[in-house]
């Protein structure tokens, strides 16, 4: 029994620091992708504005998160992984996209900042699934 307790505990502070880890690597690619976001957004349809700092902060994150969060080092599984990350961007996209579409349709002047706000939005909801996806095949893969 208590080395069924020992394992559940040990279970509970690898995924206290996984949250963390890639709650830290979340926020540092929140932060660039909001910054890539409004520099281009001037000159640039939002959804292209969205698509191109998703894609520049969605692989950096993944590939920090690869090496930090999960402890995942080399390529070789990084090829199998690529629909996996490729999948999770195409999410975040998704996701990003559908929240400014709601928030354009129903504030059709709605502000940059608020414009921001909802793919920020989208793109933590995406974050959710993303860490749920990268942990239940990352993590499978490194055992």
């Amino acid at each position: 029994m208590s080395q069924t307790v020992a394992t559940a505990t040990r279970h509970a502070h690898l995924l206290a620091d996984q949250l963390l880890e890639f709650g830290l690597i979340g926020a540092l690619s929140t932060a660039t992708y909001v910054l890539l976001y409004a520099l281009l957004s001037p000159g640039t349809p939002a959804l292209a504005a969205n698509a191109t700092a998703l894609l520049v902060t969605g692989i950096g994150s993944t590939l920090a998160n690869r090496h930090f969060t999960f402890r995942l080092r080399g390529r070789g599984r990084l090829g199998q992984e690529a629909q996996e990350i490729a999948l999770t961007l195409l999410l975040g996209f998704a996701a990003s996209s559908v929240a400014l579409a709601l928030l354009e349709s129903a504030v059709p002047s709605a502000s940059q900042s608020a414009k921001m706000m909802a793919l920020v939005a989208g793109n933590i909801l995406a974050a959710l699934v993303r860490f749920w996806v990268f942990r239940s095949t990352l993590m499978a893969k490194s055992v």
